[in-house]
């Protein structure tokens, strides 16, 4: 089942919920269906609003450890990223990101994945020389990363992405993922999720309270620099940026 947030085109500001299905939304107030709409006169908002906080996992020496992000804003399918002041290499990790679905402390692995609303795509832009100069003086990443992210198009709840596990039992994972700039495949590959996306419900729950609509994202998706690839430079105002990872869908970012 896909979630997600929208605003009808004819009532713009007000958000509603609902669930996608055959190409159609389904409107609903939290226990039944209270409207049909067609996708062309919607527009999908974050599937999430404003999150109590954001976890971005990196895989060290084979354990997963994390830092905070600003969770004050996140853009939608189809938003545009405003490239902040003094950023001059802009460059994209793309992620999988859980939305908690109930708070809990010291959740155990056996019952951790009862505590996964869904998963979506998250993109976390950065800059690549601004990271380069805080790694190099051991603060860990700053400025370089305090811009809006964006997550979506929809949450996947853990059902349909348990249909595509490598591995049933730790419910490990590798999944199609293709990356295009402005309409061109630049990186074709498959995320590889492992350890399980549940070890990080239960490392954050260690030592502090995971709350309901907390994000916690995955390791990014092992990608080059984006001068690297056949774009053969940083992402500039203009650029158009899809992240398709099977079956959460795939989340488009214009530059500006």
């Amino acid at each position: 089942m896909k979630l997600c947030r929208f605003e009808l085109l004819q009532s713009p500001g007000q958000a509603r919920s609902g669930i996608f299905h055959d190409n159609r939304l389904y409107e609903t107030d939290g226990t039944q269906a209270i409207g049909l709409h067609e996708l062309s006169k919607v527009r999908l908002l974050a599937p999430t609003g404003q999150p109590p906080s954001i976890r971005e996992f990196e895989n060290i020496a084979g354990k997963l450890r994390y830092t905070f992000a600003n969770p004050s804003r996140t853009l939608g399918p189809l938003g545009e990223f405003d490239v902040p002041p003094g950023w001059n290499q802009t460059d994209v990790e793309i992620r999988i990101v859980i939305t908690a679905k109930d708070s809990g402390q010291q959740i155990d692995s056996a019952e951790a994945s009862d505590f996964i609303l869904g998963c979506s795509v998250y993109l976390r832009f950065f800059d690549v020389a601004l990271l380069q100069e805080e790694t190099a003086l051991g603060v860990g990443a700053g400025i370089s990363k305090d811009a809006p992210a964006a997550m979506g198009p929809f949450i996947t709840t853990p059902e349909e992405l348990e249909a595509m596990a490598s591995n049933k039992e730790k419910l490990e994972y590798q999944l199609p993922t293709t990356v295009s700039i402005n309409g061109i495949e630049i990186v074709k590959s498959h995320y590889s999720i492992a350890p399980g996306l549940s070890n990080m419900l239960v490392d954050t729950s260690r030592s502090a309270t995971l709350n309901a609509g907390d994000l916690l994202a995955y390791p990014p998706f092992q990608k080059p620099l984006l001068r690297d690839t056949a774009l053969g430079r940083q992402m500039q105002p203009g650029d158009s940026i899809q992240a398709l990872i099977e079956p959460l869908g795939a989340l488009v970012i214009k530059i500006v």
